[in-house]
């Protein structure tokens, strides 16, 4: 594969192979003996961190303070539409108070999510109000810069030459479903049980994250069921574009099939999926939602029941207290913050 892979761009591009890569646009690369790879923006974390609480010395930060700023968002914090400054008067005050600007300081943070995967949720909370934001967005974004500049090691994700070697396959494992434990792209879903939710996934490749999402459903859903089944069609057809991915770098035609196992903790949402009848609680559900029901008929993808304390696209959709954060993360960091 490397050799073709050589040769090929010899032939269209004048390059210059200058040996194994180390850094790209601020995430460091590092290449294990076992061939293992871990992507690293740790640097960069501390860099904007820096930047807007101002520079400080990582081995001087008290213990309580690592403590007081454990989780990327303070415990039980909401968003709403009522939350927002009146005037943009209002907001120049709020920045000169604070003293940086709100919209390029959550825009700095967006380049985080390729690793730092547990801010993604509380990012794409704090982006909803980049026009007009109010006193309690200024606080809770410093609150996240004070956690980045703490626990600023959270910023990696580990990729490995050995798919039984990573945490994820141990969880796995543990929870049942070691018939999807070694497959090559995994996916996991999840929501919040409101009418309109906030969901999300994670989908994995070598033990490592590729790709991940906090959004908005695009209808009211009646049920936590109809939520956990329109999630998991966004998921599910998300992973589409990697599955095309992995198959071009393998050298094979981008639409060979490809089974991606699903993980997803609710059982109703897996008889929904599984059922091909339509019943007074399914028949409202527009048809695009039910590509999960047609995947799974074609053998594009297979469900799996996951533990909701266990599954790793819960940090997704919701604040975690620290302790449920550094659970998750462990699945998919190569260091935990104690």
């Amino acid at each position: 594969m490397k050799d073709w892979f050589e040769r090929e761009t010899d032939r269209r591009f004048d390059v210059r192979k200058l040996g194994q890569a180390e850094w790209y646009l601020q995430s460091r690369i590092t290449q294990l003996a076992d061939y293992s790879i871990i992507l690293d923006q740790s640097r960069y974390a501390a860099l904007v961190a820096g930047r807007y609480l101002g520079p400080i010395n990582e081995e001087q930060i008290p213990i309580s303070t690592r403590v007081k700023y454990a989780s990327p968002l303070p415990s039980g914090t909401v968003f709403t539409k009522e939350d927002c400054s009146k005037t943009y008067v209002d907001v120049l005050k709020l920045q000169e108070e604070f003293g940086f600007e709100y919209a390029a300081a959550v825009g700095s943070l967006i380049y985080l999510m390729n690793t730092f995967i547990k801010l993604t949720c509380s990012i794409r909370k704090l982006a909803k109000f980049m026009q007009k934001p109010e006193r309690s967005h200024f606080t809770i974004l410093k609150y996240l810069l004070h956690h980045m500049q703490c626990h600023r090691c959270s910023a990696e994700i580990k990729f490995y030459s050995d798919i039984k070697l990573s945490l994820l396959y141990q969880m796995m494992v543990e929870t049942g479903n070691t018939e999807h434990a070694d497959a090559r792209i995994i996916l996991f879903t999840d929501c919040l049980d409101t009418a309109k939710s906030t969901g999300g996934y994670l989908t994995f490749m070598k033990g490592g994250v590729v790709d991940n999402s906090s959004h908005l459903t695009g209808l009211v859903c009646h049920s936590n069921c109809e939520a956990k089944f329109c999630h998991a069609t966004s998921g599910l057809m998300g992973s589409a574009f990697v599955r095309k991915v992995y198959n071009e770098m393998l050298r094979h035609d981008s639409d060979r099939p490809l089974t991606i196992p699903l993980g997803i903790d609710s059982q109703s949402a897996m008889d929904t999926a599984n059922s091909h009848k339509e019943t007074s609680r399914t028949r409202h559900i527009a048809r695009r939602y039910h590509y999960v029901r047609f995947a799974q008929m074609n053998s594009e993808t297979k469900l799996f029941k996951i533990d909701g304390t266990r599954n790793p696209a819960d940090s997704m959709t919701k604040a975690l207290t620290a302790e449920q954060l550094n659970e998750e993360a462990a699945i998919y960091q190569t260091e935990v913050d104690p």
